[in-house]
Order: C-alpha cells, then sequence, then structure tokens
C-alpha cells in the first residue's frame, strides 16, 4: 500500500522502478524510511505490532508453504517481539516511531549489513 503513491489500487511502472531505485540504489537512511514506509500499513507514523505481524505474515506467504525449514506462526511472534526488543521496547509498548525506527537501525550492524547487501551503486 505504501508503495503504491496514488491508491490505485496497483503499482505503476514509475512507482515500480521508485521503490526498486531507492532499494537498489538509495542511502542508508532512504533505505531504512522506505522499509518503515512499508511496515506503517495504516499510514499513522508509527510501527504497530500488529503493522509488523501482517507485513511479515504477508512475506511468509509470499515464500510458500514449502520453505526450509517450515515456517510456524509462532515465528511471527518471535519476529515481533525481537524487533520491540532490538529497540529496547517494553513487550507492552504497541507502536515504534519513524525517528526510533531509523535510529535503533542505524546501530545495529546486523541491520546496516543487510541493508549494504542490496546495494549496487557503481562508485
Amino acid at each position: 500500500r505504501n508503495i503504491d503513491k496514488n491508491k490505485a489500487g496497483f503499482l505503476t511502472f514509475d512507482e515500480f522502478i521508485l521503490a526498486l531505485s531507492t532499494l537498489a540504489r538509495g542511502t542508508i537512511p532512504e533505505k531504512l524510511k522506505w522499509t518503515f514506509q512499508l511496515y506503517d500499513q495504516d499510514g499513522d507514523g508509527y510501527i504497530s505490532k500488529n503493522d509488523v505481524t501482517d507485513v511479515t505474515q504477508a512475506m511468509y506467504n509470499m515464500l510458500g508453504k514449502h520453505t526450509v525449514p517450515p515456517i510456524y506462526h509462532d515465528a511471527i511472534e518471535d519476529n515481533v517481539r525481537l524487533l520491540f526488543d532490538k529497540f529496547e521496547k517494553d513487550y507492552y509498548v504497541e507502536r515504534i516511531s519513524e525517528k526510533e525506527f531509523i535510529e535503533g537501525c542505524l546501530r545495529d550492524e546486523t541491520i546496516i549489513n543487510s541493508i549494504n547487501t542490496f546495494d549496487s551503486r557503481l562508485c
């Protein structure tokens, strides 16, 4: 939904290229902002546990039922818990702001290395 900038219900070629360009050639903060917007399903400026659960479930659904190892529902809950733990959020805190998300990701070497994997700049 957040990639569909004109809210047409589908991606135009320009929207697809813009998203792809951000992921492939954007700066780390641009990529983090894009990722935050992907998770912020309702556009309220926060990532909620429901947002993370929904996006994670959608990603697992795209992987299919025959992944190795198999993905279980508990894995989704574990991912939500791990995300909120990374941002030093109490389990009962329900949301993460964009600023908290970006700052937390910039402090995490594993996340930065993962983002750099998609870097396709030539220089």
